[in-house]
């Protein structure tokens, strides 16, 4: 279980921090589901806990490839307008 946890406390707070960011969450959005897997984990809510999990693992691995995604494109951007001028990236 402190495994899962700690993986789903990690998956918390790089989907959080994304979708703040995007104005998607706010800051009483994150208060809220951070209550709520408090209460799950006082409980032993166990299958509560491994939904959450789930959700967020899934949120977070969308937040990483969103952003090599961005990356690899900025790259490919920045490639071409160093062409343009002559030089290399």
């Amino acid at each position: 279980m402190e495994l899962m946890l700690k993986k789903l406390r990690a998956d918390f707070d790089m989907v959080a921090k994304a979708r703040k960011e995007s104005g998607e969450w706010t800051d009483a959005d994150i208060q809220e589901f951070n209550g709520v897997i408090k209460r799950c984990i006082q409980t032993n809510d166990m299958t509560s806990l491994a939904l959450w999990a789930r959700w967020l693992a899934d949120l977070s691995t969308g937040v990483v490839y969103f952003s090599l995604v961005v990356r690899v494109a900025e790259s490919a951007m920045r490639a071409k307008v160093a062409e343009a001028k002559g030089g290399k990236a």
